[in-house]
């Protein structure tokens, strides 16, 4: 299956694929962090260009849904343990089926609504800390079509082996792509006072 993702952030990955969490099950998906301690990368951008099928709050999506993500349809508690605020991207290779989907979670702002279709390298969000998180960050997660949930990360696979380092990206096939170079962050002035001291941003 050819498929080519681009790096979703320019932030540092701050938990990989496959991971042990607390609970004992692998990570299924990949952090990305919003800040690598002296520079904030709070862009998200698309994988690959793709249709938003999704984007809004996780709770939405109620159960069971194809994605599977749990929502926490308890709201009266205060404590949300969902994935947040999601946008869903599928993709096709040159056919007129999705093959996969990528998943963006915990996000503060939307830069796309559902229906839209985006470019790869594309900003379509901000990250943020809804949800079941604990610090602005991104989660990236990836799922093949069919969908296959008899796995211990729910179905999601490991992006990794369809992206490269140094944003050039790379099929399993070995073609490789032009490289992407989103655009730098844009800092205020305060900001900007804040790094030139060689300190980090709140």
């Amino acid at each position: 299956m050819s498929l080519v993702l681009y790096a979703p952030s320019r932030g540092p990955i701050t938990q990989w694929y496959g991971n042990t969490q607390p609970d004992g099950m692998p990570h299924a998906g990949q952090d990305y962090g919003y800040t690598d301690g002296r520079n904030v990368y709070p862009e998200v951008y698309a994988a690959a260009d793709g249709e938003v099928l999704f984007a809004g709050d996780s709770r939405d999506l109620g159960w069971p849904n194809q994605w599977y993500l749990n929502p926490d349809f308890d709201r009266s508690d205060n404590v949300d343990t969902s994935a947040g605020n999601v946008i869903i991207l599928g993709h096709k290779a040159g056919g007129a089926s999705f093959i996969a989907d990528t998943g963006y979670g915990h996000l503060e702002r939307f830069l796309v609504r559902k229906g839209d279709w985006v470019s790869a390298g594309e900003q379509i969000a901000v990250k943020g800390n809804t949800g079941y998180s604990f610090g602005k960050h991104l989660h990236f997660f990836l799922m093949f079509r069919p969908y296959n949930y008899n796995t211990n990360t729910y179905g999601c696979s490991n992006p990794n082996p369809y992206i490269t380092a140094g944003g050039m990206s790379i099929g399993p096939a070995g073609q490789v792509t032009k490289p992407v170079t989103p655009p730098a962050p844009v800092y205020t002035p305060d900001q900007q006072f804040i790094l030139s001291l060689g300190l980090t941003l709140p």
